[in-house]
């Protein structure tokens, strides 16, 4: 880059930190190199092309694709290594499609005994549930079955998007 340019960039900068503060706008090798806090897959491929060797904690996750493509195989080793040591937690299943084979969980590794697994009445509970249990901050990880049948309904659709934001907090 050209001096003029350089100095140039270099006085915007210094004028947006004035205005802004200094953590609005820096350089990118100035930025931490920590990793947020993460719960590791089970699959090592997986977890290496994540950014963050595993699934982001505090952040909302979706796995998406066609059934019997792993999904849930993938949340299930999730579900199972945020319940083993040093954490150790107990993890939460919101089972909105009341499809959940715990035999399966087990052979992925879950400890049923560390997991809630909450079948609300109606869809219509559901995100009320949610909001609960993440607000709580009691359980390491949420796991949510049947986001379809969550967002099936337009109202309920529309209430999943306005809450999450709130989720993220």
């Amino acid at each position: 880059m050209p001096p003029d340019r350089r100095r140039k960039l270099e006085s915007t900068v210094a004028a947006i930190q004035q205005r802004h503060g200094t953590q609005a706008i820096r350089r990118a090798r100035d930025l931490p190199h920590a990793l947020p806090p993460y719960v590791r897959t089970g699959f090592g491929a997986l977890d290496a092309i994540t950014g963050c060797n595993g699934i982001p904690l505090g952040a909302i996750t979706l796995f998406s694709g066609p059934g019997t493509s792993g999904k849930l195989t993938v949340a299930y080793k999730a579900l199972a290594n945020a319940q083993t040591p040093p954490h150790g937690e107990n993890c939460v299943l919101l089972d909105l499609a009341h499809t959940t084979n715990p035999e399966y969980m087990q052979r992925c590794g879950v400890d049923l005994g560390r997991l809630l697994i909450v079948r609300p009445q109606n869809e219509a509970d559901g995100l009320p549930l949610l909001l609960d249990l993440v607000q709580s901050r009691q359980t390491r990880l949420v796991l949510v079955d049947g986001i379809p049948e969550l967002l099936a309904q337009r109202e309920l659709a529309r209430r999943f998007n306005a809450a999450l934001g709130h989720l993220r907090q």
